[in-house]
């Protein structure tokens, strides 16, 4: 497999992730609770709301496979993560621009290199976990 299809993948991978992420439900503090009253809807206005989205919950084996996927930005410093996990997320470069105060060009070498970073810790763990086997 050549290179760019290795990062292709990573890409992937890391889209997943971040996909996996947005499905799991929101961590929520114990031992509070709302003490506001229950709020009672007529008929016409249960209509007019919107619809809850069905959000679903991702299996063990999803989880799984994300937290492994998520070992990778070990090698990373915070900025090369943000941006990383920003761009899995879909945020478009022209935003990450403005968001981080740099030009597109210069993000997206960054980018790659953080995308090359990653492949190069991948290949190494891999390794490492292969002589140990022996």
């Amino acid at each position: 497999m050549g290179s760019e299809a290795k990062k292709e993948k990573l890409k992937r991978q890391l889209r997943f992730a971040a996909k996996v992420m947005k499905q799991l439900p929101m961590a929520s503090v114990q031992g509070y609770r709302q003490f506001w009253p229950q709020i009672i809807h007529s008929e016409e206005e249960k209509m007019l709301m919107e619809q809850e989205k069905y959000r679903r919950l991702p299996t063990k084996a999803e989880i799984d496979l994300m937290e492994r996927i998520l070992e990778y930005y070990k090698p990373l410093d915070p900025f090369e993560t943000k941006l990383v996990w920003q761009r899995a997320e879909g945020k478009p470069w022209k935003c990450l621009s403005l968001d981080l105060g740099y030009s597109r060009a210069y993000l997206a070498s960054k980018y790659d290199a953080a995308i090359s970073k990653m492949l190069i810790f991948i290949w190494s763990s891999s390794v490492i976990h292969a002589n140990q086997n022996i």
